[in-house]
């Protein structure tokens, strides 16, 4: 059930699922269907850098803050990819339920999350040359199958 406050001037929603009041910090990471969402991601930083250290923080999921001190700039262009492919989906998830009613899973998400990112991919590897796709999308990222790059996620 979702209940709309008036706070001053502001119509806030509240979303009962979770209890809480919707902020933009709560939508983006402070809710728990986004934590799903944010332990993916957390996953597929260790599998692709190996980078342990790093945990998914809020100066990093709202502002772009403090990335992973172990990235590299190829890295670091897969983290925003996929960082902002989640937000928009998780606010498209947002607007759908209190809009039309329609709840999506975490689990959706992180599918749609994959399906950006394999599109991304597939348009790079269309306009560029091999060597230069090969350094956007090195290895452990992508793996090659027939000739037909693919990703390990």
């Amino acid at each position: 059930m979702i209940q709309v406050l008036l706070v001053g001037t502001w119509f806030i929603w509240s979303l009962s699922s979770c209890g809480a009041i919707e902020s933009i910090r709560h939508l983006l990471f402070g809710c728990t269907f986004v934590g799903v969402i944010w332990d993916w991601f957390q996953s597929l930083i260790v599998s692709t850098s190996g980078c342990a250290r790093w945990v998914v923080n809020v100066d990093f999921v709202l502002y772009g803050l403090s990335p992973p001190a172990c990235s590299s700039a190829v890295h670091d262009m897969l983290l925003l990819i996929v960082a902002t492919s989640i937000r928009r989906h998780v606010w498209g998830s947002r607007c759908r339920l209190v809009f039309e009613g329609v709840v999506c899973s975490a689990e959706s998400l992180v599918s749609l999350v994959k399906s950006d990112l394999k599109v991304r991919m597939d348009a790079d590897f269309a306009r560029l040359t091999f060597a230069s796709f090969g350094r956007r999308w090195r290895a452990p990222v992508v793996y090659y199958r027939d000739g037909v790059p693919r990703l390990k996620l």
